[in-house]
């Protein structure tokens, strides 16, 4: 999948990446942050937020800060052209 996108709820934790976020609104879920590789960025834990998880939109975080899981919109559609069936 190219895009986490979960749904944040309040209580919910999420980090923020001062080194991968385009913007200061940009959040990862807990398991996406787990999954990534954010040693020796400025990063804060968040309770209490609202939105969606961020992880692989290279509109809103940096591809150094995807996760394993989440490579961006590029690698969402070349997994599903490759899914296709070879007569297509």
């Amino acid at each position: 999948m190219g895009v986490c996108a979960k749904p944040m709820k309040y209580g919910d934790v999420a980090w923020k990446c001062e080194d991968c976020e385009k913007d200061s609104t940009c959040i990862i879920c807990q398991d996406c942050f787990n999954k990534g590789d954010h040693t020796g960025h400025r990063v804060w834990l968040k309770t209490n937020v609202g939105g969606c998880c961020d992880c692989g939109d290279p509109d809103a975080w940096e591809e150094k800060g995807f996760c394993c899981d989440h490579k961006g919109f590029a690698a969402s559609s070349h997994t599903m052209l490759a899914a296709l069936p070879k007569h297509i």
